[in-house]
């Protein structure tokens, strides 16, 4: 199991691997998913275990959420209770993508398999501060760097009111009419595709999970946020 994990996160011992120059944060919004798998393998050093372990202890069993896991790609393959992600080959045929993922499924980047009700609790515990300590949940969930398009975006004239983007610390938030809105999202070409979204004023909550390549995810969030928002 060990060899695996090394081949897939690079020669280091830790897995660690050079990621080149750290930028000054600007409002270009890239993404450095290497960066981001390279925190992992740090907690086996910053906390004497594991980044499986860690997330398992302290994120997962902390907002409750007993229905997320880390799989190998054979137990994904052959369990009956975990979707499969679905993409067009070049035929143009729905083709299962599971075959062209790690042995190890999931790291710091992503992937791990969660349920929509586990994901709701996670965005609901942290915007409650049982998470994290309230100066802590503060500086997650703040916004940091202003986005493109952003400053204020003005409304679209159908009932969307202007909003305001912001990077935060993982989450992005956008300050919509006169409530915070917080999201994350990520995906990949091969089908899988995932929307958290959180509404602290209102109480509300979006997840959005999908298993085929396209569109829907986006278009799916964007028509929640517009009801969720809009001026009544």
């Amino acid at each position: 199991m060990e060899d695996v994990v090394h081949q897939d996160v690079g020669e280091h011992p830790l897995g660690l691997r050079r990621s080149g120059r750290i930028e000054q944060p600007t409002q270009h919004g890239r993404y450095r998913g290497r960066a981001a798998g390279d925190l992992g393998p740090g907690h086996l050093v910053a906390a004497a275990m594991t980044y499986y372990d860690y997330v398992r202890q302290h994120v997962w069993a902390a907002a409750g959420m007993t229905g997320t896991r880390f799989l190998t790609r054979p137990e994904w393959q052959t369990g009956r209770n975990t979707a499969h992600p679905y993409f067009h080959d070049p035929q143009g045929q729905w083709t299962d993508g599971t075959a062209r993922f790690r042995y190890i499924v999931g790291d710091a980047a992503g992937d791990a398999f969660t349920t929509c009700a586990d994901l709701d609790r996670f965005g609901r515990r942290l915007w409650q501060q049982r998470l994290l300590d309230p100066g802590h949940t503060a500086l997650t969930l703040s916004g940091k760097v202003p986005m493109p398009r952003a400053g204020t975006s003005p409304g679209d004239g159908n009932g969307v009111p202007a909003q305001a983007n912001f990077q935060c610390y993982g989450p992005m938030g956008a300050l919509v009419a006169v409530q915070w809105v917080f999201n994350h999202g990520g995906g990949n070409s091969l089908g899988v595709s995932t929307s958290l979204e959180v509404y602290p004023e209102t109480d509300w909550g979006v997840v959005i999970l999908s298993n085929c390549a396209g569109s829907a995810v986006p278009l799916t969030a964007a028509l929640a946020r517009k009801l969720s928002t809009a001026e009544r």
